[in-house]
């Protein structure tokens, strides 16, 4: 599955959506960019009104995960504050989301600093 979106072009690795069950989504490719990024899964399992998200982590670097309701293209992704700028260990990052029950959320993998800063 490879993504296309403009905003974030460089950082992001990948896009998950949430309906109700298990679902996982993976990049391999630098969105609008010409290099590739190595490839990163990330993993969603669902049960009731949670979601644990996890990842492998490359050591060092930044992650955060984004989150929208709505797939709408005006609907602006928003960071999962418990899961905001962490730092990877070398291992897998799991964190949880609460969702009202019923409700559908899609996710993105932001690699490097949240906010990104603006290249000058």
């Amino acid at each position: 599955m490879f993504i296309r979106h403009s905003q974030f072009a460089r950082a992001l690795l990948g896009v998950v959506f949430v309906a109700g069950g298990l679902a996982g989504g993976c990049v391999s490719e630098e969105v609008g960019g010409t290099r590739p990024i190595e490839q990163t899964t990330l993993t969603v399992v669902r049960a009731a009104d949670r979601a644990q998200l996890s990842w492998p982590s490359k050591k060092g670097q930044k992650y955060t995960i984004l989150y929208s309701d709505d797939r709408r293209p005006d609907v602006p992704w928003k960071p999962l504050l418990a899961a905001q700028n962490l730092v990877g260990t070398g291992g897998t990052i799991t964190v949880e989301d609460q969702i009202l029950e019923g409700r559908t959320r899609y996710y993105r993998l932001h690699r490097g600093i949240f906010p990104p800063t603006r290249s000058r």
